[in-house]
């Protein structure tokens, strides 16, 4: 249970993350322009 936990929240986080990412790499190749 614990396990499935964490890696629930690990993922969550990491799609966070990632999505972050994507939205931060959009706008700096957006302001480049």
């Amino acid at each position: 249970l614990y396990t499935s936990l964490t890696y629930k929240l690990l993922s969550k986080s990491w799609n966070l993350l990632r999505v972050n990412n994507t939205l931060a790499f959009v706008i700096l190749y957006n302001t480049s322009f």
